[in-house]
C-alpha cells in the first residue's frame, strides 16, 4: 500500500483508482486515483493536511449529479461529502445505530 493511501485510509474509506463514471448521473469520466468518504469534520481537516503536504490536485463533489468530468485519468483526490449526509440521514429515519448504517452504504457502494 503506498504512503498516501495509507494516510488517507486512516482518515476515511478510500478508494483506488475509481472510475467518476460510477459516480455521476451523466455517467462519463476516466478514473480517480482516490476517491474518499469522509463522515467527519476532523476528516476533512486530516485529508486536506495531506493533500497539502504531497501538493496532490483534489475535488470536492456531493451526490455527482450536473458533474462532468473528463475521460482523462485524475492523478489527485476527489473527496465526496454525500457519505456522512446518507449516514445521519439513514440513522434519523430508522432505528439503525451509526455503525449499521456505515455498514449498509458501503455494502451498497460495492
Amino acid at each position: 500500500m503506498d504512503k498516501i493511501l495509507e494516510r488517507l485510509s486512516f482518515y476515511a474509506v478510500t478508494e483506488v483508482d475509481k472510475p467518476l463514471r460510477t459516480m455521476t448521473t451523466l455517467r462519463i469520466g476516466g478514473n480517480a486515483k482516490y476517491v474518499v468518504y469522509p463522515e467527519t469534520y476532523v476528516a476533512i481537516d486530516g485529508i486536506f493536511r495531506i493533500i497539502e503536504e504531497n501538493q496532490l490536485p483534489f475535488k470536492v463533489i456531493g451526490k455527482g449529479s450536473d458533474l462532468l468530468c473528463s475521460d482523462d485519468e485524475f492523478e489527485g483526490v476527489v473527496i465526496c461529502l454525500i457519505v456522512s449526509l446518507i449516514i445521519n440521514t439513514l440513522m434519523e429515519t430508522t432505528s439503525w445505530q451509526k455503525q449499521d448504517a456505515q455498514l449498509f452504504l458501503y455494502q451498497q457502494m460495492r
